[in-house]
C-alpha cells in the first residue's frame, strides 16, 4: 500500500487561454503479490545443500574415529608387546644376573660394585616395566572408552562469538 500528495504544474487545457495549472493531487496505490509459481525452489536447493553438508560431516566424522582407533590400537599393541618382552625375557634376566652377582658377592668371587651395578639395572628395568605396563592400561582404557578423552578440553577454534548457529557466516 502506498500513498502520497504532490503538486501538478501541467495546464489543464491548451486551447483555454487562461492557462490554470492543475494543482494539488492525491495518489493512492493498492497491491497485493499473489505467489502462483513460486514452488520455494530456493529453499528445497538450501535444504537439500544443507542435509548433503551433514551427510558429509557424518563420513568425515566416521573416517576421522577410524583412523584415531587405528592409531590408537596400533599404540596399545605396541605397548602390550613391549610390557610382554619385559614380563618373559628382560626383568627375568635382569633379575637372575643380580641374584648371580649377589651370590657370587657372598661365596667372595664378585667385587660389591658389580652386585650394585646389577641391582641398579635390575631396579631400572623394572621401573621400565611398570611404565609399559601404565602405556598399556591407558591405551586399553581409551579404546574402551570409544576413544573418548579431552571431553572437557575447548575446542581449539571455537570462540563464543563463532559458535552462534544463527549467524548466517557460520552456516557457509
Amino acid at each position: 500500500m502506498r500513498g502520497g500528495i504532490g503538486y501538478n504544474r501541467e495546464l489543464l487545457e491548451k486551447e483555454i487561454a487562461l492557462n490554470r495549472r492543475t494543482g494539488p493531487e492525491a495518489q493512492v496505490e493498492i497491491g497485493l503479490r499473489i505467489p502462483l509459481f513460486n514452488r520455494n525452489q530456493g529453499g528445497i536447493a538450501t535444504a537439500g545443500a544443507e542435509l548433503d553438508m551433514a551427510e558429509r560431516e557424518v563420513r568425515r566424522v566416521e573416517l576421522l574415529l577410524r583412523a584415531r582407533f587405528a592409531s590408537s590400537f596400533r599404540a596399545y599393541l605396541n605397548a602390550h608387546r613391549v610390557a610382554m618382552q619385559y614380563e618373559k625375557q628382560i626383568v627375568p634376566q635382569a633379575q637372575g644376573a643380580y641374584e648371580t652377582y649377589l651370590r657370587n658377592f657372598r661365596g667372595m668371587a664378585a667385587a660389591y660394585p658389580q652386585v650394585l651395578i646389577a641391582q641398579r639395572t635390575f631396579f631400572q628395568v623394572r621401573a621400565e616395566y611398570v611404565e609399559a605396563l601404565v602405556n598399556t592400561w591407558q591405551n586399553a582404557v581409551l579404546l574402551q572408552g570409544y576413544l573418548l578423552n579431552g571431553a572437557l578440553d575447548a575446542p581449539g577454534n571455537m570462540t563464543i562469538e563463532s559458535a552462534n548457529p544463527a549467524n548466517p557466516e557460520d552456516r557457509q
